[in-house]
């Protein structure tokens, strides 16, 4: 079971658990039509709430929550990360794929205008065709190649909570907070402000093309200035040399592991006990932080690069990379494959971001 509710008035979206719930603080219940118009064209399950069906589905709630209408998705999952990257690691292997560990790629080998494999510190690997899914690194790579991909990165928190009372099944988003119910009882809370961007000179090169969103999520997110504007995947680089160590080799770099921001902790406890007073005095258990990357549109680009034959991306997930990344890699493979694609590709193409469209306003929450 899984479903969503609304309140007071914003629009809301579902993040990919089996139960969601969450609210609105702005506008309308009209808002919320919006929510199940995938659901006609796809293979979705979702159904709209009224008020009364919302605060119904939302029991555990404090008095007071306002509430206007919802979304319930029945058949919504949830995995545990943990869990699942392993086990999709072992059926790739089943499958016959290899995962070269520590082998960090400097750049692509281009032959005649088109991809022919890739370079890595440990040498080449020849491949007809190319999928790039370097996440925060893209944008960087690319630019060595003269490709151009607008693309920023957010460091984000979040954490995990001691084991405590169930208050929903699976996943719950609200203006205020979002959490997740684990195995053990415990909670993964990531708070509305988590996120911050860091000023870089890639940021700067893509600003006017991330001022919509900027706009649209400027509460939800803090600017700050870091080491990241000196050093890492939105830092200035250069022309890198395909025969020496890079950037990518450095052991601070291979893996991507910031600072998280330990200060969000206390406001998001208080929050949660407020709106959820079961929860109350539950305390953190571990704290993590991680970079976001995403899209001026927080749409993912999935597909070709027309300019450079056998090149293909899969990245700017903006933090649904998990919850779609089976689906993604479906699409991406049909297309590498040169299959009929599962889903409709338009929405996901590269060139939507270099062309002069409009960049249209986010599409994911």
């Amino acid at each position: 079971m899984g479903h969503a509710a609304a309140r007071g008035g914003h629009r809301c979206r579902l993040p990919p658990h089996r139960a969601d719930l969450c609210h609105a603080q702005r506008g309308g219940a009209g808002e919320l039509a919006p929510l199940g118009g995938d659901g006609a064209r796809l293979p979705v399950h979702n159904q709209i709430l009224t008020a009364a069906e919302a605060e119904a589905r939302n029991p555990h709630h404090a008095p007071g929550g306002g509430w206007i209408g919802g979304v319930h998705s029945p058949r919504d999952g949830m995995a545990e990360p943990r869990k699942a990257a392993p086990a999709i690691a072992a059926a790739a292997r089943r499958l016959g794929a290899t995962i070269h560990q520590r082998c960090a790629v400097r750049g692509l080998d281009i032959q005649g205008g088109r991809v022919a494999g890739v370079i890595t510190e440990h040498g080449t690997l020849r491949a007809g065709a190319v999928l790039l899914a370097g996440g925060a690194w893209s944008s960087m790579l690319l630019r060595r190649h003269g490709i151009d991909l607008p693309q920023s990165s957010i460091r984000s928190t979040v954490f995990l909570t001691e084991p405590a009372a169930e208050v929903t099944p699976g996943g719950l988003y609200t203006p205020d907070v979002t959490i997740g119910r684990r195995e053990d009882g415990g909670y993964i809370i990531a708070a509305n402000n988590r996120g911050q961007i860091e000023i870089t000179p890639q940021g700067i090169r893509y600003a006017r093309k991330f001022w919509p969103t900027l706009v649209a999520r400027r509460k939800m997110v803090k600017f700050g200035l870091g080491e990241s504007f000196f050093r890492g995947p939105q830092a200035i680089t250069g022309r890198w040399r395909m025969d020496r160590p890079t950037i990518f080799e450095a052991e601070d770099m291979r893996t991507l592991d910031p600072t998280p921001n330990a200060a969000i902790v206390a406001p998001a406890l208080a929050q949660l006990g407020r709106s959820y007073p079961a929860l109350a005095g539950v305390k953190m258990a571990k704290l993590w932080g991680g970079w976001i990357d995403s899209t001026p549109d927080a749409v993912p680009v999935i597909g070709a690069v027309d300019p450079l034959p056998g090149l293909f991306l899969s990245t700017g997930y903006s933090g649904h990379g998990f919850g779609i990344g089976p689906g993604a890699g479906r699409l991406a493979a049909d297309l590498v494959l040169g299959r009929a694609p599962v889903v409709d590709p338009t929405p996901f193409r590269y060139a939507r971001l270099v062309d002069g469209s409009r960049i249209q306003k986010p599409g994911m929450m």
